[in-house]
């Protein structure tokens, strides 16, 4: 069964076979007679339509011959009473399995199961699925029961690429995508993998998804069922060694169970990522484009996977759940009628006008076919949100601790260093040691000016090199400790003129830019040392540890820390301080240094002080930027989400990470992600695409975190034992 996939053609045409002849039907007039076309003496097999309609042809391949069929002219001799008559291109091929145009419509190939045509050979079993990419004409991907697929260059009449043995199950539908040089194939058992064809990539797998994990989220979020007992509910107290005998079933009554088998794939061009949002009160310095933002946000491609019992649609940048159509489940046509599928014998995709889907779906126990139309628009309603932003555009609640800044504050008074404050509110320290509400807890009896009474001076974009490549070459190498010790976390300075390390020896070290001898060590805690961050001024640096506890320190005396975080008050009476439970795992500044927020078990808690920040220097990024975060999990890559449309809009693929904490960074421009893993590499990934720029491969062991340099176009990884590499964009 195929169908025309001409989205300027004004009718979609339905091609189907029956034993030795087919069928032509316009699907858009459905009712009207058929064009019957005669020319094979055994069963057609395969059948494909051609991209375009000038003239649309048709393909059908059988065991005697490989036909294609021009059907403005086989309309013609219809009316006329004349014999309709195809072209026969070749012939005597053995069974085909699949047939299909290519991009331009000039060539056709033909998967059997003794060879390809024009003699591309190689597989080990029979050819299942072939397509041609639409960006490079001379390019065509087979796939074959032997679990493998090859991309030969047709031009050469060569070999690019064969892929290893990649799954358990072969390989039965592939799909390439009209947007980006990339194509999707899946398998019999339901498995779902998208790989790049572009230039360099190395044919790299993208994504992956199991069909059936994602039915069953999908019926968790949508429908959850509903168990209900009409009958006496039965308890059995017999023990699961001895269970009760069952009744014997009627084999007549059985009902038909639908499979996870991918029998089809297609691509449409999904929903804008984008939201609407009103004008935004920001800064002047932050009102300049981005088209590295406007690429993340924009259209994102969708993916059709046809089972025999449902359609799902994915999200092809992240494999997100976007609808699902049960084909078991009544489907109501336009005239009111309600239709079943059960069990989907063949499926195929066309793109129309107007963003739309179609789908021929073959009822696999009957003689019949269904035409569905699907709109990517209309699925992704749900998901926008039209007022949400990262930059305020309304004021404050009044319970907000963000208002604390705003509130009235007594003249401070200086405190020593190992002062107590209270979290997310205002408290100062009398010079007993006395906690007052209502005063801030400060380290200077002066406080700098907040420099908005002039331009604020933005590094990112006159200091940092934003048009610079990413940082692939190594540049030097270091060992924090002659012993071999575990680096957790990394991170330079805001003004980058120092790196901060922590490490498993208890011990947190800081290096002075550039990278080319031993930093400062200091035991900071009785613990592993989880993180260390810096103040937006880079005066201050806050540690975490394994002993339950956070320290703040000044760069001018590392031998004491200024405070100690070790209970949910942190107070200095016992009574009234609750301990922390759990290792303290990450601790850092927030909203310009007003604020230090600790991360602790499933929770964070968030701590109010004044720190005489040095507001002038405020990094400038476009607004879209400050709408996006990133998140990373164990086996599951890097997200990256849209606060406005609260949703996942790329996900971050390739690198290995299943059971250590490996650490990632944006870069200061704001166009790549940098990313630890445990096959002793670093990647970085442009934002705008789901694969890896470059591998850093060279170290000796996890990398457990990285650090792009604020100023310069550098990049810095740790490793777990104990060693540091600095790679530049250049030497």
């Amino acid at each position: 069964m195929a169908v025309c996939d001409a989205s300027s053609s004004s009718t979609k045409v339905v091609a189907y076979s029956i034993i030795m002849h087919f069928v032509i039907r316009k699907i858009m007039i459905i009712t009207l007679q058929p064009l019957h076309l005669c020319g094979h003496r055994k069963e057609v097999t395969a059948l494909s339509l051609s991209h375009t309609d000038s003239p649309p042809l048709l393909c059908s391949a059988a065991e005697d011959y490989i036909i294609v069929w021009d059907l403005n002219a086989a309309q013609q001799y219809e009316r006329q009473g004349q014999q309709i008559r195809g072209r026969t291109v070749s012939q005597l091929l053995g069974r085909p399995e699949y047939v299909c145009f290519s991009s331009d419509d000039a060539h056709v190939a033909v998967c059997t199961g003794k060879k390809q045509l024009m003699t591309l050979e190689g597989h080990d079993g029979i050819v299942l699925c072939a397509a041609y990419c639409p960006h490079f004409t001379s390019t065509l991907v087979s796939a074959s029961e032997d679990r493998t697929f090859k991309i030969w260059d047709l031009s050469n009449q060569s070999l690019i690429y064969q892929s290893t043995i990649i799954s358990s199950s072969p390989f039965i539908s592939i799909a390439m995508n009209p947007m980006q040089p990339t194509f999707a194939v899946g398998t019999s058992d339901g498995i779902l993998r998208i790989f790049d064809l572009s230039d360099g990539s190395n044919f790299c797998c993208l994504h992956s998804a199991d069909v059936a994990k994602v039915l069953s989220r999908a019926d968790k979020e949508l429908d959850a069922p509903i168990i209900t007992t009409q009958a006496p509910v039965k308890i059995c107290s017999r023990p699961v060694l001895h269970p009760p005998p069952t009744e014997p079933t009627d084999p007549s009554s059985s009902e038909s169970e639908a499979g996870y088998a991918i029998i089809s794939l297609g691509y449409i061009q999904g929903r804008s990522t984008t939201v609407q949002t009103p004008t935004l009160p920001c800064p002047t310095f932050l009102n300049h484009d981005s088209s590295v933002v406007q690429e993340v946000l924009g259209e994102a491609p969708v993916i059709a996977v046809a089972t025999s019992g449902a359609l799902v649609l994915l999200d092809a940048f992240t494999m997100e759940f976007v609808s699902l159509a049960s084909l078991q489940s009544p489907i109501e046509d336009q005239s009111g009628t309600q239709h079943t599928v059960d069990l989907a014998g063949n499926a195929t995709f066309a793109t129309g006008s107007d963003n739309q889907l179609f789908c021929i779906v073959s009822n696999l126990l009957c003689d019949q076919f269904n035409i569905l139309r699907i709109s990517a628009a209309e699925n992704g309603s749900k998901n926008s949100i039209d007022e949400l932003s990262v930059l305020s555009c309304a004021p404050l609640l009044e319970e907000s601790p963000l208002r604390s800044q705003f509130n009235t504050k007594p003249k401070a008074t200086p405190i020593k260093p190992f002062s107590a404050a209270k979290p997310a509110v205002m408290g100062g320290l009398s010079k007993k040691g006395k906690i007052l509400d209502g005063q801030p807890v400060t380290f200077r009896s002066k406080v700098k000016s907040s420099g908005y009474t002039q331009a604020p001076r933005s590094i990112a974009s006159h200091e940092f090199p934003m048009e610079s490549s990413a940082p692939s070459l190594q540049k030097a190498t270091l060992d924090i400790s002659s012993k071999s010790t575990a680096v957790h976390s990394v991170e330079f300075s805001p003004d980058g003129q120092r790196l901060a390390c922590a490490a498993a020896d208890y011990s947190a070290q800081v290096f002075k830019m550039p990278l080319n001898g031993k930093g400062l060590a200091f035991v900071c805690h009785n613990g592993s040392v989880s993180s260390a961050k810096w103040s937006h001024c880079s005066q201050m640096m806050i540690t975490s540890s394994e002993d339950k506890t956070a320290r703040l320190w000044h760069v001018a005396n590392f031998t004491e820390p200024l405070l100690t975080f070790r209970g949910v008050n942190n107070s200095r009476e016992e009574k009234t301080n609750l301990l922390f439970s759990k290792a303290v795992r990450s601790a850092q500044f927030y909203y310009i240094d007003q604020f230090i927020i600790l991360s602790v078990g499933k929770s964070f808690h968030l701590y109010k002080y004044h720190l005489d920040p040095n507001k002038s220097d405020i990094k400038s990024q476009t607004p879209l930027a400050y709408d996006l975060f990133a998140t990373s999990a164990a086996s599951d890559g890097i997200r990256l989400w849209d606060l406005r449309s609260n949703r996942c809009v790329r996900r971050y693929e390739g690198h290995l990470n299943r059971a250590h904490s490996c650490g990632f960074s944006f870069s200061p421009c704001g166009r790549f992600i940098a990313t630890g893993s445990e096959d002793r590499s670093a990647y970085i990934f442009d934002i705008r695409s789901s694969g890896h720029l470059h591998k850093l491969t060279g170290h000796s062991d996890t990398v457990s975190d990285v650090a792009f340099h604020p100023l310069h176009a550098e990049l810095v990884t740790a490793t777990l034992n104990g060693k540091l590499r600095l790679f530049a964009d250049h030497l």
